[in-house]
């Protein structure tokens, strides 16, 4: 058993693990991000500088100061104001190194391990909520999103490393009940770039989390984790859109992320 979660078993009916239950109802957990794209190819991961610890750098981008997400790095003098619309490139989206393992080393029976078929749908769960809560996002914010680069669109690109899921559900003989305090944790790097050249402009990374509950216990099940990563990816979400339309304002921006004087 994990620390933070009690598990119930009893012995009547089985749980529902079918295929159709894929997230949307899934569990997500705890995630380690870091953006990367090559114009015209999908998308690859880049090394970040280890959070906790300052780089001022990283890839000829400088670090600017942020109330609202951990680090954010920006291109000096960008001029971001003639973007309007916004393309995203698929998601990559990896477990903690060991997740599964140490998962299935809790397990209170062999039904209740974690296989690959699982795990991968968890992934994919993963990878359409964070999707789907940029594009409403950024929507909202007022970007028009679209699927092929063009002169006044960004390309944005997002991963998560390290999920690291708090309370799977899984296929234990009976009914099983897991009572977490929260849901999971998660890492967000963004990347964004020029979609014709892909110039770099900005990377931004986070560490989250779905949000405790005062201390309290309550129901886990694949319904309640995935709201709750939900909400974490749409914050993200609304804070990256709002952040990318105050920069627009500021355009063109200094090495400190603020207007630049003529």
């Amino acid at each position: 058993m994990k620390p933070g979660s009690e598990t119930i078993i009893s012995s009547q009916q089985g749980l529902d693990n079918s295929p159709g239950s894929r997230m949307k109802t899934m569990i997500i957990g705890k995630y380690r991000i870091i953006g990367g794209a090559i114009l015209g190819l999908c998308a690859i991961p880049i090394a970040a500088p280890a959070l906790g610890h300052v780089d001022t750098s990283w890839d000829g981008l400088v670090q600017v100061e942020s109330k609202k997400m951990d680090t954010v790095y920006l291109e000096p003098y960008a001029d971001f104001s003639g973007y309007r619309k916004v393309m995203f490139d698929k998601p990559e989206i990896t477990f903690k190194k060991n997740w599964r393992r140490n998962q299935n080393r809790s397990a209170l029976s062999l039904g209740g391990r974690v296989n690959e078929r699982q795990a991968q749908r968890i992934l994919e769960g993963a990878r359409d909520l964070l999707d789907e809560a940029f594009r409403k996002q950024f929507s909202e914010a007022g970007y028009q999103v679209v699927t092929a680069p063009g002169p006044d669109v960004m390309r944005i690109t997002l991963e998560i490393f390290d999920l690291d899921v708090t309370a799977p559900e899984n296929n234990s003989p009976g009914i099983s009940y897991t009572y977490v305090q929260e849901s999971g944790k998660a890492t967000l790097a963004l990347e964004v770039r020029d979609s014709e050249t892909g110039d770099l402009l900005g990377r931004t990374v986070d560490k989250g989390r779905t949000g405790s509950r005062g201390g309290d216990f309550i129901l886990a099940n694949n319904v309640s984790t995935a709201a709750d990563f939900n909400r974490l990816f749409s914050r993200w979400a609304r804070i990256c859109a709002a952040g990318l339309n105050e920069l627009k304002t500021l355009s063109p921006i200094d090495e400190a992320g603020q207007h630049k004087k003529d």
